[in-house]
């Protein structure tokens, strides 16, 4: 009896060495396999871990359990929530098995989900507490990542001159422990600074050297990150409109991701929470219908088996077709902004040249003419032809030169436009006039557009000069709305009869014009009551 009683204790004590010898095992695993990025097998890993270690209620193997299935979750889910429980757990067995060792990453942990969470004083309550813990030690490690942390934080309250104190501690902290990842951690937070302010080009830099860094000790995980926003910061600095196009292909590859991810945590999350209600059970009554159970059991496991086979198959079979319904879309993604860019780089190669060869051709024939002309007036002053040939080529090298404007502008908003125009109408207009304008957004507009409404503009100038008989002219400027611009010409002058006039030729080219560029115009005039023509241009969505 004695012999069986001490038989009995080693028994179970070998078995909770064991299992405790199995949980450190099935933690280090997970670990590793979220070095290797394998997210999804770290984090059914580590709920293995989590079920042994409930087995024999460890505080300590309990405690590095939730630990890592709280990291786990944060790497596979968004549900932030879900990653707190587990960290409350985690920190509930820490503080009751007094790991002062895990004391400062739980607290740096929970901390910087609060920041993620926008929930910024509960995070300051856990970050604080940290330095705390910290104070008067050598863990440059935890000193530097809490820094970094703290800069987020301070970047979600817009206090960018405490965020920037904070990237200096967390810098020199990094430098201190000799970690190249924790330096690396730390000076991205420099490249996020300037990103936060828009300062694209100074952040580049910074991302470059991380990068460089983050490859030099092959972190794959840095590295992913640091693509992805050196991508960004690069996009924005050339044109804001790739920055966005890049925006919308990582969102629709992170949805897609979040969604599969989802999917599996859902199975990781019920087979766990059965297996463990299994296990209760199976515990409970093992002493009394361990025989009986032993069948049940047996055919349960192996139906789950069964079942869980055929779901996994059924899941990558899912999963293939999802990614290869991704790639295709992808693919198409990638051809069309390969053509739009392939589009724009032709025509503005096309553009330079039309400026090329009318300013080296015919600006300069013209401009030939003009000096030939100015010694002819010079002879003979008195000669009216002469002089209106040289009105003639003045007129030529100023259309020439609108021309050129628009070929070799980059980028012309419709301020600039109307500017423009504005010069024009105080140069050409030959009565008196009034300029209003709202113009309360200011977009870009296609150069090739830019010029029809300038042309537009310039026959609508010219007609009220030859036939309006008008002494007061009104422009407006308009843009009340995102994208949409209002040119409106209205004068006294003597109108027309707008019913005989509409199939005119300068009326047909002015409309002709206009609906190229998806354009209307609309013309209002009575005999004797003036004339209103608007203009109106809205660049698509």
């Amino acid at each position: 009896m004695k012999k069986t009683l001490i038989s009995s204790i080693l028994i179970i004590y070998s078995c909770f060495i064991i299992a405790q010898n199995n949980v450190n095992v099935l933690i280090n695993q997970s670990k590793k396999a979220f070095n290797e990025t394998k997210y999804q097998e770290g984090l059914n890993i580590a709920l293995n871990a989590l079920k042994e270690a409930e087995k024999f209620k460890n505080p300590i193997d309990l405690a590095n359990a939730n630990l890592q299935v709280g990291v786990a979750y944060y790497y596979n889910n968004q549900d932030r929530k879900e990653d707190l429980f587990y960290f409350y757990e985690a920190k509930k067995y820490i503080y009751q098995a007094n790991i002062d060792s895990l004391k400062p990453r739980i607290n740096h942990n929970i901390g910087a989900i609060y920041v993620e969470l926008g929930e910024l004083d509960s995070a300051e309550k856990y970050l604080s507490e940290v330095f705390h813990l910290l104070k008067n030690t050598k863990k440059y490690v935890e000193l530097s990542k809490s820094s970094a942390v703290l800069v987020e934080l301070y970047f979600h309250k817009e206090n960018y001159p405490l965020a920037l104190k904070y990237i200096e501690k967390a810098e020199q902290y990094a430098k201190l422990s000799g970690n190249k990842s924790d330096y690396a951690f730390a000076r991205i937070k420099r490249g996020l600074y300037h990103l936060n302010l828009k300062q694209y080009k100074e952040s580049i830099p910074f991302f470059e050297e991380v990068k460089n860094l983050y490859e030099e000790v092959n972190d794959e995980q840095g590295m992913q990150y640091v693509y992805r926003i050196l991508a960004d910061a690069t996009a924005n600095s050339i044109d804001p409109k790739i920055a966005k196009l890049y925006e919308d292909y990582y969102q629709l590859k992170d949805s897609l991701f979040k969604k599969e991810s989802a999917e599996k945590l859902a199975l990781y999350k019920t087979t766990f929470e059965t297996e463990k209600k299994d296990l209760q059970i199976k515990l409970q009554n093992a002493a009394i219908k361990e025989e009986q159970e032993k069948s049940f059991f047996t055919k349960l496991i192996f139906t789950v088996v069964l079942v869980m086979i055929l779901l996994i198959v059924f899941i990558f079979y899912l999963n293939f077709k999802h990614k290869q319904k991704i790639k295709s879309e992808i693919e198409k993604i990638e051809a069309e902004n390969i053509r739009k860019q392939t589009e724009l780089e032709a025509k503005e190669r096309e553009r330079n040249r039309l400026a090329a060869e009318l300013h080296d051709n015919v600006g300069s024939s013209v401009s030939f003419m003009s000096l030939k002309l100015d010694k002819l007036i010079e002879q003979d002053s008195s000669n009216p032809e002469i002089t209106l040939l040289k009105q003639t080529t003045q007129d030529i090298l100023s259309g020439l030169r609108e021309t050129l404007w628009t070929l070799n502008s980059k980028s012309i908003t419709n301020i600039d436009l109307c500017d423009k125009l504005k010069i024009y109408i105080k140069n050409h207009l030959l009565c008196s006039f009034k300029i209003e304008d709202q113009l309360t957004h200011e977009f870009e507009i296609p150069n090739e557009d830019v010029l029809t409404l300038y042309r537009c503009s310039q026959e609508i100038i010219n007609n009220i000069n030859k036939h309006s008989k008008a002494n007061l002219v009104v422009v407006q400027f308009l843009s009340l709305n995102p994208n949409e611009l209002f040119l409106i010409f209205n004068d006294n002058g003597v109108g027309f009869n707008f019913v005989e006039k509409d199939e005119s030729y300068g009326l047909r080219n002015l409309k002709a014009r206009m609906e190229k560029i998806n354009g209307t115009i609309e013309v209002d005039s009575e005999l004797d009551k003036g004339t209103k023509i608007t203009l109106h241009f809205k660049i698509s969505a």
